[in-house]
């Protein structure tokens, strides 16, 4: 269980999408915690599944707080975003995309999703072939 929590926190790591393995371990210890309940043993049992998800919780917290303490901020992307000049876009110009016009929802749907559909898939306009 603690080997199982501190994979979940080292995937983490590696790549921040991984975080959807915390809500498999966190069903994982419900399940657990849940059979454990009609059980004598529920204290020893209980301990097992709290160092399980410190085990999980305890290498990103590390590592946030290693980048608030470096860099100012947990995630360390605020240098990135001051470096390539992002800015926070009005509410009202998230609309402002051609896919959201009745011409670009209709290239959309006519032509990316029916060849995916089909299983034709193009790269750089060339149809690529299995």
């Amino acid at each position: 269980m603690v080997a199982g929590g501190a994979v979940t926190g080292l995937a983490f790591l590696t790549d921040v999408s991984n975080f959807v393995l915390f809500g498999v371990l966190t069903a994982v210890l419900y399940v657990l915690a849940r059979k454990h309940i009609q059980h004598e043993k529920v204290r020893r049992d209980f301990w097992a599944i709290g160092v399980g998800a410190m085990a999980a919780a305890l290498p990103p917290v590390l590592w946030m707080a290693r980048n608030r303490a470096v860099t100012g901020d947990s995630t360390g992307s605020k240098a990135k975003i001051a470096y390539l000049g992002w800015t926070v876009k009005p509410w009202g110009d998230f609309w402002q995309h051609p896919i959201f016009a009745l011409h670009g929802a209709g290239y959309f749907l006519r032509e990316v999703i029916l060849k995916y559909w089909r299983g034709e898939l193009v790269w750089q306009g060339t149809p690529m072939r299995s």
